[in-house]
């Protein structure tokens, strides 16, 4: 719809995949990171696939995933009404309302939904004692847990993933003994998992990872660097970011 395409005074639209995908985004809300595309490009999935992804802030994530891979559907869930709305915005600017839904929820009460194929989310990192809380409500709830708390993001995995299910998840590094205490008490393991490092030489501060509902050995992936010299994207960041996922 033509209105979608007006940039308010307090928005700016921005691009990804070379200009082929728009995200309009509030200047002072919650923005997305370079979170955003690693988590679309870690999932895997196919044609038949029906997904969910819990807190979907503005949307980018499911377009961007939407947009560079195959899937059946993806049901996305935000809790934060302006969101919700900037979301649906950015699915019709980029034409994927066949691929995409929108909708109002809280992770925590999720009894009416089905069971899906494939889970993901972009969770808060921080506990709420840590660190200042910003004074914008979209981006405190988005990067506090102000709203849930880590247990309550793997309990939604858990209850909304398929018995063969898969879940995809990015997370802080220095969290990583306590989530993988938290997915235990949660029935959920971890199938593979890689750690994101900004470049060869600094210690990883994020990591992505797959789990499921049924126990294997986790296999260890070799790390993703993000840049080679400076702020010069590594090759197969470039094609992430190009859409090459």
């Amino acid at each position: 719809m033509e209105e979608d395409f007006i940039v308010g005074e307090d928005e700016s639209l921005d691009s990804f995949f070379r200009g082929k995908v728009k995200i309009l985004q509030k200047k002072k809300g919650w923005r997305f990171s370079i979170d955003a595309p690693l988590l679309a490009s870690y999932i895997v999935c196919d044609k038949e696939n029906e997904l969910l992804e819990l807190g979907a802030g503005n949307g980018v994530v499911s377009i961007l995933l939407a947009y560079s891979k195959p899937l059946k559907k993806i049901l996305a869930l935000e809790i934060q009404e302006p969101l919700v709305s900037l979301a649906e915005r950015n699915v019709r600017i980029n034409s994927l309302r066949d691929k995409i839904q929108v909708i109002k929820g809280d992770i925590k009460s999720l009894n009416s939904l089905k069971k899906f194929d494939i889970v993901f989310s972009n969770p808060p990192y921080q506990k709420v004692r840590e660190g200042r809380i910003s004074p914008n409500t979209e981006r405190a709830i988005a990067k506090h847990e102000i709203l849930c708390e880590l247990k309550d993001v793997l309990r939604a995995f858990a209850s909304t993933m398929k018995e063969k299910g898969r879940g995809y998840i990015i997370y802080r590094t220095d969290r990583l003994a306590e989530f993988e205490k938290k997915c235990e008490e949660e029935g959920l393991w971890i199938k593979r998992m890689r750690l994101v490092h900004s470049n060869l030489d600094s210690p990883s501060q994020l990591f992505l990872c797959e789990l499921g509902l049924e126990k294997v050995e986790k296999i260890t992936e070799k790390p993703l660097i993000i840049y080679k010299h400076g702020k010069e994207y590594t090759e197969e960041m470039e094609n992430i970011l190009s859409g090459v996922l």
